[in-house]
């Protein structure tokens, strides 16, 4: 290919018959369960060498099989690492692999030129969070991610006697780590990603949410579950001091509560994955530092 005609966000007409590599359906699979990922998350994920893995996405962007979201062609996103989404062949791939993905006829060229910046902002801070986790327990002898879900069938609603109205619950995603020790544990969180657009009543009636859905059962009747924990990851430390403070008038003794953690995204990223798990949650209910499994 020539790399004079290769345009950022244009496939090139004269790319010949794609040869598969190795590895290169890993990836593909790997773009299609997080919506989109960069090219740093994607090397992370799969080990590869930097340089290799940009000429595949490059080859597999230009062949079909991925795409590039419209909101990267904002300037927020020209100086950063490529974004890569699911292209219409990466998709036929799939199902034809019979790998149980089945998204139906969904015109993924039209999709990925709709995403904004923000949710392209968001989805890839989700994506930081189920990499590092994922990554942290490959490390770990005892600790297992075991269940990640993320998606409609997880929202619900919860009626506010207090205040008299209805709340969603819509998590960003649910997910379950498996703790080994003289009897396997389980530990259930509802992730909240916070890129600090929400005002602080919004985001209380949020919390609130959680609460009595949690003492409604909720989480027994939707996920089959007895307990869990919200985590909010924000894009600060003072957001996340702010929003520790705030949950403290979530209950009626306005003291705190063990149900929510919260964190800055900083201390959460995949050059240093193995911190998700160490005591970088601070929680309402004593303002100290605690670990996901405690």
């Amino acid at each position: 290919m020539d790399k004079a005609r290769r345009k950022r966000f244009e496939r090139s007409k004269d790319i010949p018959a794609h040869r598969f590599q190795d590895g290169d359906l890993e990836i593909i699979r790997a773009v299609a369960e997080h919506r989109f990922l960069n090219t740093y998350q994607i090397q992370r994920l799969t080990g590869r060498g930097i340089r290799n893995l940009r000429r595949r996405l490059q080859y597999l962007y230009h062949s079909g099989y991925l795409g590039r979201p419209g909101g990267e062609q904002d300037s927020l996103w020209m100086s950063g690492p490529m974004v890569y989404g699911l292209g219409p062949k990466g998709a036929q791939l799939l199902r034809d692999d019979k790998v149980g993905f089945d998204r139906g006829k969904i015109d993924w060229q039209r999709r990925n030129s709709k995403v904004s910046p923000y949710f392209l902002a968001h989805t890839l801070m989700i994506a930081d969070v189920r990499i590092a986790l994922e990554l942290a327990c490959r490390a770990s002898q005892d600790v297992k991610l075991v269940y990640w879900e993320q998606g409609q069938h997880l929202y619900d609603r919860v009626y506010l006697p207090d205040l008299g109205q209805e709340a969603p619950i819509a998590p960003d995603a649910f997910f379950t780590l498996e703790v080994a020790g003289e009897e396997v544990s389980f530990h259930h969180f509802m992730l909240e990603v916070d890129r600090g657009t929400q005002t602080h009543r919004r985001f209380l009636l949020k919390l609130q949410a959680y609460l009595q859905w949690r003492r409604q059962g909720g989480h027994e009747r939707l996920l089959d579950i007895t307990t869990f924990r919200v985590l909010t990851i924000t894009n600060s430390a003072v957001r996340r001091d702010n929003l520790n403070a705030l949950a403290k008038v979530v209950d009626e003794r306005q003291r705190g509560l063990s149900l929510f953690l919260f964190a800055f995204d900083g201390d959460i990223n995949v050059d240093t994955p193995d911190a998700i798990l160490k005591p970088i949650w601070r929680c309402p209910a004593d303002d100290e530092w605690h670990t996901l499994l405690e």
